[in-house]
C-alpha cells in the first residue's frame, strides 16, 4: 500500500483539474475531500482506483516508481512528478520514448512518433513535461498559453491574505518572441488546501489554487525542472518551425 501521505498529496494536486473535468474518469472530488481530511485504509482502495483513471498522471507515477523501486503512490514518487526531486534523474530517455509511444495512444501516431524521436538528451518527466512538451491528452483542454500557465505547478510566497484569497509573489508563463519564458508576477489565488496561511509562507500553486506549504529547497526543485522543460519545449518548437 502506498503511504497515506503520498496519496493525500496526489489527491490535492489532482483535485482542481478533476473538478474542471480535465482529468480522471469522473468527478472524484467528494472522495478526495474525505480522504484528505480523514485518510483511512478503506478509502485508500477507492482513492487508488480513482487515481489510476488519470491516464497521464498514473503513467508517469508508474514509470518514476519503477526506476526508484518504490510504490507508485510513495510520497517521494508523487513529489517527484508534481514538484520534482532526484528520482527524476533515474529515468532513461528510452523509457520516456516508450511511455509516449505505448501509453499516450489518444495522440495521433505521427505526433507520438515526432515527440518520442525528438528526445535525444536527458528528459525529466516532471508535470511541466506533460504540460509544455506533450501538451495535454484531453481534447477538452487546448494548449493555449493561458491554460499552460494555469496548469504548470508554480512556487509562490504569500504576501497578503483576504478571506479565501491569497496574494502571492510568483511567476507567470509567457511568450517572448517565439519562446516560452517565466516572468516574476503578483496575483491572487484561492486558499485551496492551506488551512492556516501566513505572510511569507512558501506554497505550491496549481490551477490558481494553493496546494501545500513547501520548503525553499522544494521551490528550487520546481524551478529547476520547470525551466528544463521550458527549454525542451522551446527546442522542439524551433525544430518544427525549421522543418516548415
Amino acid at each position: 500500500m502506498g503511504s497515506a501521505e503520498g496519496l493525500v498529496k496526489a489527491c490535492k494536486y489532482a483535485f482542481v483539474p478533476n473538478e474542471l473535468g480535465y482529468c480522471g474518469a469522473r468527478n472524484f472530488n467528494e472522495l478526495f475531500k474525505r480522504f484528505i481530511s480523514s485518510p483511512s485504509e478503506k478509502l485508500k482502495v477507492e482513492v487508488k482506483k480513482a487515481l489510476r483513471s488519470f491516464t497521464a498522471l498514473y503513467s508517469y507515477l508508474s514509470l518514476i516508481s519503477e526506476y526508484a523501486s518504490k510504490d507508485v503512490f510513495d510520497e517521494s514518487v508523487v513529489e517527484a512528478y508534481w514538484l520534482g526531486n532526484s528520482l527524476l534523474e533515474k529515468i532513461p530517455v528510452q523509457a520516456v520514448k516508450e511511455l509516449i509511444s505505448e501509453k499516450f495512444v489518444v495522440l495521433p501516431s505521427k505526433i507520438r512518433k515526432e515527440k518520442a524521436s525528438f528526445l535525444a538528451r536527458k528528459v525529466y518527466i516532471h508535470h511541466s513535461f506533460h504540460v509544455l512538451f506533450i501538451q495535454f491528452l484531453t481534447p477538452k483542454l487546448k494548449p493555449l498559453l493561458t491554460n499552460m500557465d494555469k496548469c504548470i505547478v508554480k512556487w509562490g510566497k504569500i504576501l497578503e491574505i483576504k478571506n479565501d484569497k491569497l496574494r502571492v509573489k510568483s511567476v507567470s508563463l509567457l511568450y517572448e518572441g517565439a519562446e516560452l519564458k517565466l516572468k516574476e508576477n503578483y496575483f491572487f489565488i484561492k486558499k485551496g488546501f492551506i488551512e492556516e496561511p501566513y505572510k511569507g509562507m512558501l506554497i505550491s500553486i496549481h490551477w490558481e489554487n494553493a496546494i501545500e506549504e513547501i520548503s525553499r529547497a522544494q521551490a528550487k526543485e520546481v524551478e529547476k525542472y520547470l525551466l528544463a522543460n521550458i527549454s525542451l519545449a522551446n527546442s522542439y518548437a524551433i525544430q518544427k518551425t525549421n522543418k516548415k
